[in-house]
């Protein structure tokens, strides 16, 4: 909507001129509640639409996950403070937590919210601002733990750079079911393949808690935040050369991921 152009302040006069503007159709007005008005179509006006820019996506998907962390955070990271005087070893598995609720979002609801949607028009497009909209909140999110806990910044960077790395690959996977068509199999890697770390290492039961994580572990979305901040009692987690060729690694599978996957896909159609 251009700075010319004005909405109809009566209902009358919206609809009279949403029927000359769109053939004579009759078109539902908005619903009117104080200063707000709702519009009940939802990408359904043939034509221009003045209220195009409040419809579509990715904005309801940005709304339902910002939502989707706000309680997850109130779960986890706020619930401390109700257990007495929190210290920062109880923040810090608050922290861990709050990382893997993120996680399991972005790698299981995600892919399983939108391979159950209509095809978008570009779905590589779609993917990507997708995975912007899942990482940069989520980001936000996890950048700032430092302050609660005995974490490094390196080390809360190389969470959060795990978990967005795990992001552009689930885009990959998403993009892939899109154009595929293939939106059950995609649905079930993009579930699966973050669980084979945790199955792998867990098959035994619970490892002591003075034993340190494989760098192995960083190649699952759930298991990489305990694998990058577990560090000897009372010392401070730092980053091993190991979990950086890790990272670097996961950087290297994410980009070629994302590549290589929609290319597949669409010569095979």
């Amino acid at each position: 909507m251009t700075d010319d152009e004005t909405i109809p302040a009566d209902l009358g006069e919206q609809s009279s001129s949403d029927s000359k503007g769109h053939g004579g159709g009759a078109r539902k007005p908005g619903i009117r509640l104080g200063p707000f008005t709702f519009v009940p179509e939802l990408l359904t006006t043939p034509g221009d639409d003045p209220w195009a820019a409040r419809k579509g996506e990715p904005r309801i998907f940005a709304l339902l996950w910002c939502t989707y962390l706000m309680v997850a955070a109130l779960l986890t990271i706020f619930s401390v403070r109700f257990l007495g005087i929190p210290d920062s070893d109880e923040y810090r598995s608050a922290c861990i937590m709050m990382c893997v609720m993120g996680a399991a979002g972005s790698a299981v609801l995600w892919p399983a919210l939108r391979l159950s949607q209509v095809r978008p028009r570009h779905p590589v497009r779609a993917a990507l601002v997708d995975a912007l909209v899942v990482s940069v909140p989520l980001q936000a999110v996890i950048w700032p733990m430092p302050m609660l806990t005995d974490w490094r910044y390196a080390v809360a960077m190389s969470i959060g750079g795990a978990i967005g790395l795990w992001t552009l690959i689930t885009g990959a996977i998403i993009a892939w079911g899109y154009i595929s068509s293939r939106r059950l199999t995609a649905t079930l890697v993009a579930v699966a393949l973050p669980l084979v770390a945790p199955i792998v290492l867990f098959r035994g039961g619970l490892p002591a808690a003075d034993t340190p994580a494989p760098a192995w572990a960083i190649f699952s979305p759930l298991t990489a935040p305990w694998a990058l901040s577990w560090s000897v009692s009372g010392w401070s987690p730092s980053m091993s050369p190991p979990e950086w060729r890790a990272l670097v690694a996961l950087a290297m599978v994410g980009v070629a991921a994302f590549i290589a996957l929609p290319r597949v896909a669409q010569t095979r159609r």
